[in-house]
């Protein structure tokens, strides 16, 4: 606990003793690392989302394709809303 309470003011005094220039570019380089991080996070939630709304889409073509389910009886299997069912059921009619 004390190492890290010691660490912490080593590197606070660091920055406080950098000119105004090198001051400048420590900010910048940690704007940069913070900007990776919201960019490689926000990558990875929307591949998330992509992902599970692939799994939906074919989940609702099966419960409409094979079982014949109504568009409210797929959307509530699913867990996706009913125009999301139809907009699926539009695009297999299209495929025919």
């Amino acid at each position: 606990m004390h190492k890290r309470i010691f660490q912490k003011l080593f590197r606070i005094a660091e920055v406080a003793s950098l000119k105004e220039e090198e001051y400048m570019l420590y900010q910048k380089d940690i704007l940069d690392k913070w900007t990776e991080y919201a960019v490689l996070k926000t990558a990875a939630e929307k591949g998330v989302e992509k992902g599970a709304e692939q799994k939906s889409h074919e989940v609702v073509k099966n419960l409409i394709s094979k079982h014949d389910f109504t568009d409210e009886q797929a959307a509530s299997a699913a867990g996706v809303s009913v125009d999301f069912v139809k907009r699926i059921r539009i695009s297999l009619k299209k495929k025919k």
